[in-house]
Formats: C-alpha cells, sequence, structure tokens
C-alpha cells in the first residue's frame, strides 16, 4: 500500500507562544509523497508522540492513519520549570 504524508505545526499556547511542534500525518494513499490523494476505505486513527519516522510509515502502509506530534526537546525537570 501507498503511503501518503501532510505536515504542519502546532504551536502550545500553555508552554511558550513561540514554542513549535511540528506534526505529520501518515496515510493510506493512491500513490507515494506529500499531499497524495488518500486511499479510498475507512482506516483506523493512531495518534502518537515522538515515534522516529518509519514506525509512521510503517503503520500507515498497514493501513492505518497515523498522526505523530514530535515534541521538541526541553531541559526542564519539574512543573516548576513552566509556572504559567
Amino acid at each position: 500500500m501507498y503511503v501518503g504524508y501532510f505536515d504542519s505545526f502546532y504551536d502550545l499556547p500553555q508552554l511558550n507562544k513561540h514554542l513549535r511542534c511540528h506534526w505529520r500525518a501518515y496515510y493510506p494513499a493512491k500513490k507515494v509523497g506529500a499531499k497524495a490523494p488518500i486511499a479510498a476505505g475507512k482506516f483506523p486513527l493512531i495518534l502518537t508522540l515522538n515515534l522516529p519516522t518509519d514506525c509512521g510509515q510503517n503503520l500507515a502502509a498497514a493501513g492505518n492513519i497515523v498522526c505523530q506530534l514530535q515534541f521538541p526537546q526541553l531541559s526542564a525537570t519539574t512543573p516548576n520549570d513552566y509556572p504559567q
């Protein structure tokens, strides 16, 4: 099965207005590549956090829609590091 994908960003308002997280959605597609037409059918949705790219691609190739949020690496270790 072919895999398509779509990229975007998500701003984390609860941490810092300028902190942007990249996210990518992989899905079964009619051809390979960015913004490829989605394949016909119903597919389960899987939400992931910080998984390697190939995991999302493999899950989509198996017939799933996968949304991967890539949370940036931060040095904070306690809730007090984010008072807001």
